[in-house]
């Protein structure tokens, strides 16, 4: 949003208008990205010198447990989603 694109007016208006509808009715913040299920991982890989990295690997994977957001989702479900 901060680079001069021909979008750029208007993601500085969208984003307005939704701190302006988000504090009509009271409600006192407002988080720009939000994931529900939060960052997924599957472990840490080896990186550059003595660093690791946060990881995310398919094949890894297991199921998820159920949550009280709804059941639980199968990897497969999750694999058919991938562009």
């Amino acid at each position: 949003m901060l680079t001069q694109s021909p979008q750029r007016d208007g993601d500085i208006e969208d984003l307005q208008t939704l701190i302006r509808n988000c504090s009509a009715p009271g409600i006192p913040a407002i988080k720009y990205n939000l994931c529900i299920v939060g960052d997924i991982r599957t472990g840490r890989s080896p990186g550059r010198g003595d660093s690791t990295y946060s990881t995310w690997r398919l094949k890894d994977a297991r199921p998820c447990r159920s949550s009280k957001l709804g059941p639980s989702h199968r990897i497969n479900d999750l694999e058919s989603r991938r562009d």
